[in-house]
């Protein structure tokens, strides 16, 4: 019975009308219906311009000011966090934090990656290994210049957008980035309340940013409030995979960067330290590559922008 009554309406339904022609979509509706969170301003700064990308809450302005997450290579990472920290404050997980994400007026890769090997790394590169791997002419070696731009312009340009609490602030940068952050952390451990190294290129020009381990005690022991300090490292960071050295034949020009290794080593020497007013966790997270451990690391470092500040300053692995 019931198969004549479907073949019956399959005879008498009407053909469906056929598809419209895909019609592109622009850049600003495409990121307007992803929810991508935040607008944008360029800032020149010392001959250099950057592009500063902001994500504002909606909800009320605390007396003392939104937390503030800065997140270094803002044109990859500046989407994720703010869409989560976006999200998840909506959903009342966390409280609501400014991000805002510090990259470059430029859509192309290459410049985009040469900049940052500029801005990120403190020492210019002589290794062939290294100079192999980057752009032609990107020696690196402008950490300190770039380092004026976050503590001197930025500040004001955030500032004009919503208040900040200046005692809620974290850093986050992940690979050159998680460089920048250790060497942010060792040379001026007061400049951010909070830090956050993914998978940290210690390695770089022979892991000279450790250097500035022999003064830091002291600079911690001058702080006027605790930091905290969360280092991130993926498990299968402890080698390049076989389709990464036939993709990339350079890599094997690379020197041991010892990504697991080292992290765990400047973890364990932070705790080591017992330093009263540095709060330190550090670890891997097992089965994530250099690239796949991203995501993760900046949801936890959105967690702790919105925790901020520390009020347990208990160290641990």
């Amino acid at each position: 019975m019931l198969a004549p009554l479907l073949a019956a309406a399959a005879v008498g339904a009407a053909p469906a009308p056929p598809a419209s022609a895909p019609q592109p979509v622009s850049a600003d509706a495409l990121a307007k219906s992803l929810f991508l969170p935040g607008q944008a301003v360029d800032v020149e700064h010392h001959g250099k311009t950057y592009r500063v990308f902001v994500s504002i809450p909606p909800d009320p302005v605390p007396p003392e000011g939104f937390p503030l997450l800065v997140v270094l290579d803002g044109n990859f990472n500046f989407s994720i966090a703010a869409s989560i920290a976006s999200s998840r404050a909506r959903w009342k997980e966390m409280s609501p934090i400014v991000v805002v994400g510090v990259g470059y007026p430029s859509t192309s890769i290459d410049e985009i990656l040469a900049r940052r090997v500029a801005d990120l790394t403190p020492l210019k590169a002589t290794d062939p290994g290294v100079l192999a791997n980057r752009a032609p002419g990107a020696v690196g070696g402008e950490a300190a210049a770039f380092r004026s731009f976050l503590t001197g312009a930025l500040p004001s340009v955030v500032g004009s957008f919503t208040k900040i609490d200046s005692a809620c602030t974290t850093l986050f940068g992940h690979s050159l980035g998680g460089l920048f952050v250790a060497d942010t952390l060792l040379r001026a451990p007061q400049t951010y309340r909070q830090y956050f190294a993914s998978s940290p290129s210690l390695w770089n020009n022979d892991f000279a940013v450790l250097k500035e381990q022999a003064q830091f005690r002291d600079k911690v022991a001058a702080l006027p409030a605790p930091i905290r300090v969360e280092l991130s490292v993926g498990g299968l960071e402890r080698e390049f995979s076989a389709r990464q050295l036939a993709g990339i034949p350079s890599l094997r020009g690379l020197p041991d960067v010892r990504m697991v290794a080292a992290l765990t080593e400047f973890g364990g020497w932070m705790t080591g330290l017992r330093a009263p007013n540095v709060n330190v966790r550090y670890g891997v997270v097992e089965g994530e590559t250099h690239t796949s451990v991203v995501p993760g690391n900046v949801v936890r470092a959105v967690d702790l922008a919105s925790e901020c500040p520390a009020t347990s300053l208990q160290t641990g692995h």
